[in-house]
Protein backbone atom coordinates (compact mmCIF):
# COMPACT_ATOMS: atom_id res chain seq x y z
CA UNK A 1 0.00 0.00 0.00
CA UNK A 2 1.06 3.42 -0.63
CA UNK A 3 1.98 5.91 1.71
CA UNK A 4 -0.19 8.60 -0.35
CA UNK A 5 -2.69 6.99 -2.39
CA UNK A 6 -1.86 8.56 -5.89
CA UNK A 7 -5.72 8.54 -6.74
CA UNK A 8 -6.38 11.27 -4.39
CA UNK A 9 -4.47 13.75 -7.39
CA UNK A 10 -7.52 12.64 -9.64
CA UNK A 11 -10.20 14.36 -7.57
CA UNK A 12 -10.24 17.72 -8.81
CA UNK A 13 -11.67 19.17 -6.33
CA UNK A 14 -9.43 18.38 -3.75
CA UNK A 15 -6.17 18.42 -6.21
CA UNK A 16 -7.16 22.31 -6.62
CA UNK A 17 -7.61 22.52 -2.71
CA UNK A 18 -4.14 21.75 -2.05
CA UNK A 19 -2.55 24.13 -4.83
CA UNK A 20 -4.57 26.94 -3.20
CA UNK A 21 -3.84 25.65 0.18
CA UNK A 22 -0.03 26.24 -1.11
CA UNK A 23 -0.46 28.94 -1.72
CA UNK A 24 -2.28 30.83 1.20
CA UNK A 25 0.90 29.94 3.02
CA UNK A 26 3.23 30.84 0.03
CA UNK A 27 3.74 34.68 1.74
CA UNK A 28 4.05 33.80 5.03
CA UNK A 29 7.91 33.57 4.54
CA UNK A 30 7.70 37.45 3.13
CA UNK A 31 5.69 38.68 5.71
CA UNK A 32 8.00 36.75 8.74
CA UNK A 33 11.60 37.50 7.30
CA UNK A 34 11.62 40.37 4.46
CA UNK A 35 9.20 42.81 6.07
CA UNK A 36 11.30 43.41 9.52
CA UNK A 37 14.04 44.07 6.82
CA UNK A 38 12.41 46.37 5.07
CA UNK A 39 11.35 48.52 8.59
CA UNK A 40 14.72 47.87 9.62
CA UNK A 41 17.07 48.58 6.85
CA UNK A 42 14.67 50.40 4.47
CA UNK A 43 12.62 52.38 7.23
CA UNK A 44 14.91 52.51 9.70
CA UNK A 45 12.21 51.79 12.22
CA UNK A 46 13.30 50.53 15.40
CA UNK A 47 14.02 47.04 16.24
CA UNK A 48 11.28 47.26 19.20
CA UNK A 49 8.39 48.77 16.42
CA UNK A 50 9.79 45.63 14.33
CA UNK A 51 9.23 43.20 16.53
CA UNK A 52 5.62 44.21 17.51
CA UNK A 53 4.90 44.59 13.52
CA UNK A 54 2.67 41.43 13.81
CA UNK A 55 0.89 41.71 17.21
CA UNK A 56 -2.34 43.28 15.72
CA UNK A 57 -2.60 40.33 13.39
CA UNK A 58 -1.65 37.99 16.43
CA UNK A 59 -4.90 39.68 18.20
CA UNK A 60 -6.65 39.17 15.01
CA UNK A 61 -6.01 35.66 14.84
CA UNK A 62 -7.29 34.92 17.54
CA UNK A 63 -10.50 36.53 17.74
CA UNK A 64 -11.62 36.32 14.33
CA UNK A 65 -11.68 32.39 13.23
CA UNK A 66 -14.19 31.98 15.50
CA UNK A 67 -16.97 34.47 13.80
CA UNK A 68 -15.63 33.22 10.30
CA UNK A 69 -16.28 29.59 10.94
CA UNK A 70 -19.28 30.54 11.61
CA UNK A 71 -20.18 32.10 9.06
CA UNK A 72 -18.61 30.00 6.50
CA UNK A 73 -20.84 27.32 8.86
CA UNK A 74 -23.75 28.36 7.45
CA UNK A 75 -23.67 27.66 4.05
CA UNK A 76 -21.44 25.51 1.55
CA UNK A 77 -21.10 28.43 -0.84
CA UNK A 78 -19.70 30.79 2.09
CA UNK A 79 -16.43 28.20 1.60
CA UNK A 80 -15.39 29.66 -1.73
CA UNK A 81 -16.06 33.33 -0.56
CA UNK A 82 -13.61 32.83 2.62
CA UNK A 83 -11.03 31.30 0.09
CA UNK A 84 -11.58 34.87 -2.33
CA UNK A 85 -11.10 36.65 1.13
CA UNK A 86 -7.72 34.19 2.15
CA UNK A 87 -6.10 35.34 -1.37
CA UNK A 88 -7.00 38.80 -1.99
CA UNK A 89 -6.84 39.91 1.63
CA UNK A 90 -2.96 38.56 1.02
CA UNK A 91 -2.21 39.89 -2.08
CA UNK A 92 -3.60 43.72 -1.42
CA UNK A 93 -1.47 43.40 1.14
CA UNK A 94 1.62 42.59 -0.32
CA UNK A 95 1.05 44.93 -2.90
CA UNK A 96 1.20 47.82 -0.41
CA UNK A 97 4.62 46.91 0.68
CA UNK A 98 5.90 46.37 -2.68
CA UNK A 99 6.52 50.28 -2.95
CA UNK A 100 8.21 50.47 0.39
CA UNK A 101 10.99 53.35 0.02
CA UNK A 102 12.93 55.02 3.25
CA UNK A 103 10.14 57.43 3.14
CA UNK A 104 7.42 54.88 3.93
CA UNK A 105 5.61 54.99 7.39
CA UNK A 106 5.85 51.80 9.62
CA UNK A 107 2.25 52.31 9.71
CA UNK A 108 1.43 50.80 6.34
CA UNK A 109 3.54 47.53 7.59
CA UNK A 110 1.34 47.41 10.09
CA UNK A 111 -1.72 48.34 8.30
CA UNK A 112 -0.76 45.57 5.90
CA UNK A 113 0.11 42.48 8.05
CA UNK A 114 -3.31 43.03 9.97
CA UNK A 115 -5.19 42.89 6.92
CA UNK A 116 -3.22 39.41 6.46
CA UNK A 117 -5.05 38.57 9.72
CA UNK A 118 -8.07 38.53 8.34
CA UNK A 119 -6.84 36.33 5.31
CA UNK A 120 -5.22 33.75 7.60
CA UNK A 121 -8.66 33.53 9.51
CA UNK A 122 -11.06 32.85 6.57
CA UNK A 123 -8.33 30.29 5.12
CA UNK A 124 -8.49 28.48 8.66
CA UNK A 125 -11.92 27.55 8.15
CA UNK A 126 -12.16 27.16 4.89
CA UNK A 127 -9.75 25.21 3.06
CA UNK A 128 -8.64 22.58 5.19
CA UNK A 129 -12.50 21.59 6.05
CA UNK A 130 -13.40 21.80 2.03
CA UNK A 131 -11.06 19.66 0.94
CA UNK A 132 -11.45 16.86 3.90
CA UNK A 133 -15.36 17.61 2.37
CA UNK A 134 -14.11 15.97 -1.12
CA UNK A 135 -12.47 12.83 0.50
CA UNK A 136 -14.21 9.48 1.34
CA UNK A 137 -13.92 8.59 4.79
CA UNK A 138 -11.34 5.94 4.80
CA UNK A 139 -9.18 8.51 3.04
CA UNK A 140 -9.72 11.44 6.08
CA UNK A 141 -6.70 11.20 8.03
CA UNK A 142 -3.88 10.72 4.43
CA UNK A 143 -6.40 13.81 2.76
CA UNK A 144 -6.06 15.83 5.50
CA UNK A 145 -2.37 14.96 6.19
CA UNK A 146 -1.69 15.88 2.84
CA UNK A 147 -2.60 18.97 3.12
CA UNK A 148 -0.75 20.33 6.11
CA UNK A 149 2.40 19.02 4.30
CA UNK A 150 1.60 21.09 1.11
CA UNK A 151 1.33 23.79 3.63
CA UNK A 152 4.50 23.19 5.55
CA UNK A 153 6.03 22.91 1.64
CA UNK A 154 4.71 25.93 0.77
CA UNK A 155 7.37 27.85 3.41
CA UNK A 156 9.76 25.99 2.54
CA UNK A 157 10.01 26.31 -1.02
CA UNK A 158 9.12 30.23 -0.82
CA UNK A 159 12.06 30.49 1.29
CA UNK A 160 14.24 29.33 -1.35
CA UNK A 161 11.78 31.68 -4.03
CA UNK A 162 11.92 35.01 -2.13
CA UNK A 163 15.86 34.16 -1.23
CA UNK A 164 16.48 34.06 -5.21
CA UNK A 165 14.22 37.39 -6.04
CA UNK A 166 16.26 39.25 -3.33
CA UNK A 167 19.20 38.38 -3.76
CA UNK A 168 18.86 38.76 -7.01
CA UNK A 169 18.59 42.59 -6.17
CA UNK A 170 21.17 42.38 -3.91
CA UNK A 171 24.13 40.89 -4.60
CA UNK A 172 26.16 43.55 -5.76
CA UNK A 173 26.31 45.05 -2.42
CA UNK A 174 24.17 43.64 0.20
CA UNK A 175 24.90 46.65 2.69
CA UNK A 176 23.18 49.53 -0.07
CA UNK A 177 19.30 50.78 0.85
CA UNK A 178 18.69 51.19 -1.87
CA UNK A 179 19.45 47.45 -3.16
CA UNK A 180 17.75 46.26 -0.06
CA UNK A 181 14.63 48.12 -1.11
CA UNK A 182 14.71 46.48 -4.59
CA UNK A 183 15.16 43.47 -3.07
CA UNK A 184 12.18 43.73 -0.42
CA UNK A 185 9.75 45.04 -2.92
CA UNK A 186 10.89 42.18 -5.14
CA UNK A 187 10.01 39.36 -2.66
CA UNK A 188 6.77 41.32 -1.87
CA UNK A 189 5.51 41.59 -5.91
CA UNK A 190 6.24 37.90 -5.87
CA UNK A 191 4.38 36.92 -3.08
CA UNK A 192 1.04 39.34 -4.62
CA UNK A 193 1.30 37.05 -8.18
CA UNK A 194 1.54 33.49 -6.44
CA UNK A 195 -1.57 35.03 -4.42
CA UNK A 196 -3.50 36.69 -7.58
CA UNK A 197 -2.87 33.02 -9.11
CA UNK A 198 -4.40 31.36 -6.07
CA UNK A 199 -7.38 33.78 -6.12
CA UNK A 200 -7.87 33.20 -9.40
CA UNK A 201 -8.28 29.10 -9.09
CA UNK A 202 -10.62 29.97 -6.47
CA UNK A 203 -12.90 31.66 -8.71
CA UNK A 204 -13.09 29.98 -12.08
CA UNK A 205 -12.24 26.59 -10.35
CA UNK A 206 -13.59 25.90 -7.03
CA UNK A 207 -16.58 28.36 -7.17
CA UNK A 208 -17.86 26.18 -9.94
CA UNK A 209 -17.51 23.33 -8.01
CA UNK A 210 -19.17 24.31 -4.77
CA UNK A 211 -21.95 25.95 -6.43
CA UNK A 212 -22.77 22.99 -8.22
CA UNK A 213 -22.99 20.83 -5.51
Amino acid sequence: EPLIPMYLFKNKKYTVLLVIGFICYFYQNAMNVYAPVGALQVMKASASLTGALQMPRTILTIILPTIAGVWVGKKTANAWKAMVVGTVFVAIPMLMMAFTTPSTSIILYFAALTITGIAESFRAVSITPSAQSALEPHDMGVGTSLVNFANSLAQTISAAVFAVAYNACTASDPTNTTLIKNGVNAVFVVAAVVTVAGFILVVTVIRPLMDEK
